[in-house]
């Protein structure tokens, strides 16, 4: 249900993964905002994670700042366009999940 979205947005699967983790987490669990997190915690490779937030950057749809203490660690900051993009994709899993529990007692 969420490629349809992506299309309209222009943006992949990975990317949608991360936008919606990113944007997920600050509400939930705002310590989670690094690259690695996206791994360890969404069990995503290295090289996914990789390839999605070099295109989210190119696409300027979010920023990464360097760990100042080490530089090995990339802070992931979504931007306004990224938070619009994200709602909708949030609004498509809420529908998701419904149609799947509809039934259900």
């Amino acid at each position: 249900m969420c490629e349809d979205e992506c299309k309209q947005h222009n943006i992949t699967l990975p990317e949608c993964n991360l936008l919606l983790f990113f944007t997920n987490n600050p509400a939930n669990n705002p310590e989670y905002h690094t690259s690695i997190d996206a791994v360890n915690i969404r069990l995503f490779s290295k090289a996914y994670v990789s390839k999605a937030i070099y295109s989210l950057t190119n696409k300027q749809l979010i920023t990464v700042v360097h760990d100042e203490k080490d530089r090995r660690y990339q802070h992931i900051k979504i931007n306004s366009a990224a938070m619009k993009i994200a709602q909708q994709l949030q609004k498509v899993q809420c529908n998701f999940v419904e149609k799947l529990t509809r039934k259900l007692s």
